[in-house]
């Protein structure tokens, strides 16, 4: 077969994923029907955006929904969550919210998702050979979890989808040396952590990662240039709130997530009508959570009274539970709010054949891209890179260590880990495609 001939064919394969992932999360979008789509969290989401567009002031205070012209001069600014999600949502805001202006947000996501498979695909090809990479964007474009996310008025798309983008910058930036490339780099970080606040800390890792693959003289330029674009887009978010008094949530996420993370099992008591949800059953919630210091005296005083239990539940408890397939927090499986129509809920249907498929392979391409994971970080603390694309496999493997860890000291919901998954995929087929190389290699040894 001639090279241009080649070449047409791979053009026609990726393009056939792409546009079945495409297919898929339009269909999943149009068809997929969310019982009250503006609710807990997703309403939290709406109403600083309509706050920010209508009012001119973020502020997490509900709206009126039934009478939306209403204004209401009490409004107070508040820093609970992040903005980086509420500015996309205002973008979409009518002033009179309709079923047609979350259907036109869901779309939009479901086109981001769809970008984000083909961004799947132009990162495994840069460390896997062309099967390989294709094998990960097919993953990605059936996942349930990716397709149904698209659905919620949630993070999960965009943050997925700029998490992405900044691993194909950094790398870019990484190899190329250039300040320029970092800045942007560095921006982009800031832009995903304004998405979701858990990659703040990111970037001591990714400065440290680089002084150890480099040096500190050759690295020095780029953490400058990192450090910069970051304060270019997370810092005005961090200067707004300096002058913020504590009580208008500036700790609240922080406190909550370690607070929801701190029951073993996540039950309290061992009570299984607790699961998920320990802390509404705790009578003495509202004086752990009411500061900081509070959670984490009741956590330090916990490990001392039953250390065994905590440590098994912080170090191995969690890690199975953040990277468990169901949404612990919803309706089940890839669902977050319950729905009371979706094309994965029709038997005898590609949707339901796929989530099938994707359950059952769930636990074994985590526990294959975890021996990966840990084999390349050993390798890392060594100095000994497996091959030429170690630039791009540290990466993936700092972001999954990173995350993990943060759950580890947090709130564990699966949820959490859905963006993660096209990761999950790329180690897990990179693994693989070194396995099945190793055994051509053998054979070829054999022969001769």
């Amino acid at each position: 077969m001639g090279h241009k001939s080649l070449l047409f064919w791979k053009l026609l394969a990726f393009l056939l994923v792409f546009a079945t992932a495409g297919y898929l999360r339009f269909e999943s979008a149009l068809q997929t029907q969310v019982i009250s789509p503006l609710r807990a969290d997703a309403l939290q989401y709406f109403s600083y955006a309509w706050n920010l567009k209508y009012n001119r002031v973020y502020s997490l205070q509900t709206p009126n929904l039934k009478n939306m012209d209403s204004t209401d001069a009490a409004i107070i600014p508040d820093a609970v969550r992040t903005p980086g999600y509420p500015l996309f949502l205002s973008i979409f805001l009518k002033r009179q919210p309709d079923i047609q202006m979350i259907l036109t947000i869901i779309l939009v996501q479901a086109l981001i998702s769809t970008a984000t498979v083909g961004l799947v695909f132009l990162i495994g090809i840069c460390f896997l050979p062309f099967p390989w990479a294709l094998t990960a964007m097919i993953l990605t474009a059936i996942s349930p979890h990716l397709i149904v996310a698209n659905s919620y008025i949630l993070t999960e798309t965009l943050f997925c989808f700029f998490l992405l983008v900044f691993l194909f910058g950094f790398v870019w930036m990484e190899k190329n040396k250039s300040f320029l490339a970092s800045l942007i780099s560095g921006a982009i970080l800031g832009i995903t952590t304004l998405v979701r606040p858990s990659m703040e800390f990111f970037l001591i890792v990714a400065i440290l990662a680089l002084i150890i693959r480099s040096g500190w003289k050759n690295a020095s330029r780029l953490a400058v240039g990192l450090t910069l674009g970051f304060a270019l887009t997370f810092g005005p978010w961090v200067i707004r709130n300096i002058n913020l008094p504590a009580s208008n949530g500036k700790n609240r996420l922080m406190i909550n997530f370690l607070h929801h993370g701190m029951y073993p099992g996540f039950k309290y008591r061992g009570e299984n009508k607790t699961y998920g949800f320990p802390y509404r059953f705790d009578p003495r919630s509202k004086e752990i959570s009411s500061s900081l210091k509070s959670v984490l005296v009741e956590i330090a005083k916990r490990f001392r009274e039953d250390t065994v239990r905590h440590m098994k539940w912080y170090f191995l408890g969690k890690p199975r539970t953040l990277w468990s397939w169901s949404i612990i927090q919803g309706q089940g499986g890839p669902f977050v709010y319950p729905v009371s129509k979706s094309p994965f809920l029709e038997n005898n249907s590609f949707y339901h054949y796929s989530l099938l498929l994707m359950f059952y392979l769930h636990w074994v391409l985590v526990a294959i891209a975890g021996t990966g994971v840990i084999k390349v970080a050993i390798d890392f603390a060594l100095r000994q890179p497996p091959d030429n694309h170690y630039s791009w496999v540290i990466w993936v493997v700092l972001i999954l260590i990173y995350f993990t860890s943060i759950h580890m000291i947090g709130a564990p919901f699966p949820r959490y880990a859905v963006p993660l998954k096209p990761l999950v995929y790329l180690m897990a087929v990179f693994v693989i495609s070194k396995f099945f190389q190793k055994v051509r290699a053998s054979s070829t040894k054999i022969e001769v």
